[in-house]
């Protein structure tokens, strides 16, 4: 049994993973290095699309709107930095925990091959039971990290969503601003669109957050699942 294969069988798939974080980064990076081009091509639409809006509007109305929205342009740019440092921080993680992950690897096959008497023993002052307990620690503690990486995961696509999120509410608020009457039966259906999209992404990311709470309350069976067959095989094994 090595511990590579343990109960973490369905997680062996970093390359799909490591495809997912890279992409999400990708397009977090992109977003804020084209944030002045999408400012300048959005504040043309918003010309366009608010023009009747603003044609009734006094000169001083018309530079505190201007100004508004490029409050709340530069808002929405700290925002995207914010998500970018906060998913170059994931990467990061999840590159720490392939490291941590591949010595647990060969830490376990060493082991498995003293306990199959494949090897000598270069500590013989160590019993099988004693290396029977190590590698039950091995196991737990490629079982967190398997854990870990999995909620890593989750956090990253669950930053992919709020990006999208946010992208749609500055759509939908900059319709929002004309009023209904001003607008087309083909503005009024994108707008609902729009709107109903937005609810898809919320309610995606509140699945994810119910994932994650599922997934903690199944770790926490396995834990005692794990230590009770500890126990019953006569072994001492003390989680950290």
């Amino acid at each position: 049994m090595r511990v590579k294969r343990g109960r973490t069988s369905e997680r062996e798939r970093p390359s799909s993973q490591d495809r997912d974080i890279w992409t999400i980064l990708s397009d977090l990076r992109k977003k804020v290095s084209n944030s002045a081009q999408r400012d300048s091509s959005s504040s043309s639409e918003e010309d366009r699309g608010t023009a009747k809006q603003r044609g009734s509007s006094s000169p001083r109305e018309r530079r505190e709107t201007r100004k508004q929205e490029e409050v709340e342009k530069e808002q929405v740019r700290r925002e995207q930095l914010k998500r970018l440092h906060r998913a170059q921080v994931i990467q990061r993680q999840l590159e720490e925990v392939e490291e941590k992950q591949r010595a647990l690897e060969e830490s376990g096959v060493a082991l498995e091959k003293l306990l199959r008497g494949e090897t000598v023993k270069v500590d013989r002052s160590q019993d099988d039971t004693q290396l029977l307990q190590t590698w039950f620690r091995l196991v737990l503690e490629k079982n967190k990290l398997v854990r870990y990486e999995s909620e890593l995961m989750i956090f990253a696509q669950e930053l992919e969503l709020e990006d999208t999120q946010s992208q749609l509410q500055q759509k939908l608020r900059r319709r929002i601003a004309v009023e209904n009457s001003r607008k087309s039966s083909w503005e009024l259906a994108e707008e609902q669109q729009i709107f109903s999209e937005m609810m898809r992404v919320v309610e995606k990311r509140d699945a994810l957050v119910s994932l994650l709470e599922e997934q903690r309350l199944k770790e926490r069976a396995e834990d005692q699942d794990l230590e009770s067959l500890v126990l019953t095989k006569g072994y001492q094994l003390h989680w950290t």
